[in-house]
């Protein structure tokens, strides 16, 4: 999901969801995926590797450590 900082540019160039950064929209990206593999029965095992292995996911994953 990784995207180069040039990519993100002409990706979200002209368009609102610049509003919430490259590391926002990856986070949106990743709640998105987990919600519909949530509602799988039987969730592709190579798609929730990749979300654990984002690190955006990982720190909604980890416990508070407050």
């Amino acid at each position: 999901m990784a995207l180069s900082e040039e990519a993100w540019e002409a990706f979200s160039r002209g368009s609102a969801i610049r509003r919430a950064g490259q590391a926002g929209f990856a986070r949106n990206v990743c709640v998105a995926i987990g919600n519909w593999l949530a509602g799988e029965e039987d969730p592709d095992p190579t798609a929730v590797e990749l979300l654990v292995r984002d690190p955006a996911v990982r720190l909604e994953l980890e416990p508070s450590r407050g």
